[in-house]
């Protein structure tokens, strides 16, 4: 599969489909995105050339450094405004030790830093200063965890399996 992005004429109303990118394999399997406006946006994929981002509406993209992760297994972006924004991903355990699995940054996606807690992360959500992670660990083993101070510290066992968080306002 390849990123593409919709493009709407107003005089037509029709919508047409560009490709706007492709990893250095040629090929990708696009698994989040997100996007701010219509010109700023991240997406993730499976594979060594994880995330890109672009700031021109994706005319161009450049990879975003995601230093101690493994290839694969991104499975949501949500970035808050043009500087902040959570990543995660199923990636699971190597060589007996918990890979991170929840990424911040707070430099416009440049770069990433693992936030605990080092469990399995699928999704996650910010609202203020509230942030939720969920999983979807089916066998219940893991729960969500949840941060009411913009992502410092975080509290677990709430959330039991789910396979995503959406609101629609900051109360809803």
């Amino acid at each position: 599969l390849v990123l593409t992005l919709t493009s709407i004429s107003a005089r037509r109303a029709v919508a047409t489909w560009q490709r706007i990118l492709t990893n250095s394999a040629g090929r990708v399997t696009f698994t989040a995105i997100s996007f701010t406006d219509e010109l700023f946006g991240v997406v993730g994929s499976r594979g060594q050339d994880s995330v890109w981002v672009t700031t021109d509406g994706g005319t161009t993209w450049r990879g975003s450094a995601l230093p101690g992760m493994p290839p694969g297994g991104i499975t949501q972006i949500r970035m808050v405004d043009h500087v902040h924004g959570w990543l995660t991903g199923e990636l699971g355990v190597g060589g007996g030790k918990k890979t991170p699995s929840l990424y911040e940054t707070t430099d416009g996606a440049k770069t990433w830093r693992a936030k605990p807690p080092a469990d399995l992360a699928t999704d996650v959500y910010q609202t203020g200063n509230t942030v939720l992670v969920a999983n979807r660990d089916t066998l219940g083993t893991i729960t969500g965890y949840i941060s009411t101070n913009g992502g410092t510290t975080f509290s677990g066992n709430i959330l039991r399996c789910t396979n995503g968080i959406a609101f629609v306002d900051p109360m809803h």
